[in-house]
């Protein structure tokens, strides 16, 4: 019978080291590439098998299981059930043959199962790699990734939707964003309540049309400071979700309900509408405080929001999801491999 019970699940997945992926796909949203992903950050070694696809996680494909220079330890297929009986001759001409065979989420066949328990491998079906792996053996600590923004910048806003979409790809990716206010005006020289141009207007008009988001840009450029230092407040109440709570009222009320930037006395006033108190000293040293950050933004290359801190490397802007996907993804990649340090 094929493998059900968590603790033979749990053996086969601390035994093994490489696995081949029949059907790989090199789009980050596929299931075919996000559990070899997934898989590869967990230490395991990914031998991508595809005849459509050069390459895949920094990996040469080749085209098929006898082309790999050396049997894996487990066989992950991402083929339909119909394609099983074909890939069992193949896998059954190997020598040694695999440890393991697993069917992905919804694929199941019978017949093949038996002829592969028949030769001693042992066989698991209709069950995703990447959930048993998590659920059992769990995964690595999420990676932080600091991203500089400012409350006042209609782009900041576009990405804080685009990044809520994306959730889900940063949890599989195993990726935390640390979302660090700092204060543009010391940065790129704006004044505090100056006309902004129509082309600057325009600009952030066509990039949230692009994203999905439809947004219009204020007037006037905001003085975020209070609700920025409100931010750094919030994150430090020891209560989960507070500061993306903050954010999300801050940016909905300057963008959606069009109001005006909180000063200090509006700011504690929301605070306690939110359920969290804020101290006016403590506001004041939080201020002074968006200044030291802001300042060491300059010094990291940060010359505009949103910037991603990608290590030493300031990635700047918001792209679409999938190029988003693409760019964090590579970057967490080589960054536990030690590629980076």
């Amino acid at each position: 019978m094929p493998i059900q019970q968590d603790e033979a699940l749990r053996r086969l997945l601390e035994s093994v080291r490489t696995i081949a992926v029949v059907g790989i796909k090199a789009g980050v949203s596929d299931d075919a590439y996000r559990v070899p992903a997934y898989m590869q950050r967990q230490g395991y070694e990914i031998l991508p098998v595809s005849p459509k696809l050069d390459s895949v996680l920094d990996e040469g494909c080749v085209a098929n299981l006898s082309a790999l220079p050396e049997t894996p330890d487990l066989v992950n297929l991402f083929r339909a059930a119909g394609h099983m009986p074909a890939h069992v001759d193949e896998i059954l001409a190997l020598d040694p043959l695999p440890r393991a065979v697993w069917m992905q989420l919804g694929i199941r066949h019978t017949e093949a199962a038996e002829r592969l328990e028949a030769a001693g491998i042992e066989v698991i079906q209709d069950r995703c790699l990447m959930v048993d792996h998590g659920r059992l053996l769990g995964a690595a600590p999420p990676l932080r990734i600091p991203l500089h923004y400012d409350f006042a910048s209609t782009v900041c806003y576009v990405a804080h939707r685009v990044l809520a979409r994306m959730a889900p790809t940063l949890r599989e990716l195993g990726l935390e964003l640390a979302w660090t206010p700092v204060d543009l005006t010391a940065i790129t020289g704006y004044a505090r309540g100056m006309e902004m141009p129509e082309t600057s207007r325009a600009n952030a008009r066509r990039i949230g049309t692009d994203l999905g988001v439809a947004v219009e840009p204020p007037p006037h450029w905001m003085d975020s400071r209070p609700a920025a230092a409100a931010a750094l407040l919030a994150a430090r109440t020891g209560r989960v979700g507070a500061e993306e709570t903050w954010r999300e009222r801050i940016w909905t009320a300057l963008f959606e309900e069009r109001r005006n930037a909180p000063n200090a006395t509006e700011v504690i006033t929301w605070a306690h509408q939110l359920g969290f108190t804020i101290d006016p000293a403590a506001l004041e040293r939080a201020i002074d405080e968006l200044d030291e950050l802001t300042r060491q933004a300059r010094e990291d290359q940060v010359t505009g929001v949103p910037t991603f801190m990608l290590g030493r490397w300031p990635f700047g802007g918001i792209q679409t999801e999938e190029t988003m996907a693409n760019v964090l993804e590579r970057y967490a990649r080589k960054s536990r491999s030690g590629e980076l340090s």
